[in-house]
């Protein structure tokens, strides 16, 4: 793998990632994600170097790059491929930029976000998940990300402020916690809604004292952020 000056590179065993496997992974690029109108060139050579199946469980491994959420356990899933490139896309995200993750979840995408970015953070309120997450981080020398178990409040404050701040997961209100901690020309994408019904992916982009929402696409079955109260903020009229 080609390292980046600034940027810490994923290693791992190229025995486990093994030729049926990476071809499944390029063709998840090439067939789910670019040609489904993600362009990005720094989201597209991430998604095509991370071994996403090294974030699951062995006995996911065979189904790690179809078109669906995959079990990562507790309940929990992570996300459509697709539905992840096209977050990260949104999140318009740049070599120098600081980020911060709400829903650390299997790892992947804290994964593809240190491929791309200077510095990721993320936060997960499952402690077995954080450890879990860590672990892999650990084993695939990610120096750049750094991972914590968060069971109140919202964000990681005490890194603040960041360039880009992505919530994995659906919540039900825009949280005035995060937005306080966005950076100057800083942007949130989060998918608003209700575990039944229609979502939306909206981008959340500060600038100086100005916040501005935009809806990106409708969606639909995100898993919802739950277990944190968070105020909500008042999109502007």
């Amino acid at each position: 793998m080609r390292v980046k000056e600034g940027r810490a590179k994923m290693l791992y065993d190229e025995e486990l990632d093994n030729t049926l496997l990476r071809e499944k992974r390029f063709r998840m690029v090439e067939d789910q994600i670019r040609m489904r109108s993600i362009h990005d060139k720094r989201v597209l050579e991430a998604m095509k170097r991370v071994p996403r199946h090294l974030f699951l469980d062995d006995v996911y491994w065979e189904i790690a790059y179809g078109d669906h959420p995959v079990p990562i356990g507790f309940g929990k899933t992570t996300s459509q491929p697709y539905m992840i490139g096209l977050m990260l896309q949104c999140l318009d995200l740049r070599p120098h930029h600081k980020v911060l993750e709400i829903g650390t979840g299997s790892g992947y995408q804290a994964g593809l976000i240190s491929e791309i970015s200077a510095q990721i953070y993320t936060v997960e309120k499952n402690q077995k998940l954080t450890t879990s997450a860590q672990s892999r981080f650990k084993g695939y020398t990610c120096s750049n990300v750094k991972c914590s178990c968060a069971k109140k409040g919202i964000g990681w404050q005490g890194n603040a402020p960041y360039d880009r701040i992505l919530i994995s997961g659906a919540v039900t209100c825009v949280p005035t916690e995060l937005i306080k901690q966005l950076g100057p020309k800083g942007v949130i994408v989060t998918v608003l809604g209700r575990k039944s019904g229609t979502q939306k992916l909206v981008k959340i982009i500060k600038s100086g004292d100005t916040v501005s929402v935009a809806d990106v696409a409708e969606v639909c079955n995100v898993s919802m952020i739950t277990g944190h109260k968070l105020t909500p903020f008042k999109e502007p009229e």
